[in-house]
């Protein structure tokens, strides 16, 4: 009988989850912020 665990891996996805959108919107931020102050990078 394997055992009764399904508690703990509900909780790590949501922990992992709530890591990465922290991060996705951390990174999108200091984006926003450098092209506002430098402009966009990609025109030549």
């Amino acid at each position: 009988m394997p055992p009764d665990n399904a508690g703990y891996m509900v909780a790590a996805y949501v922990v992992t989850a709530v890591i990465l959108v922290g991060y996705s919107v951390g990174l999108w931020r200091r984006a926003r912020r450098a092209v506002r102050e430098d402009g966009p990078r990609d025109r030549a």
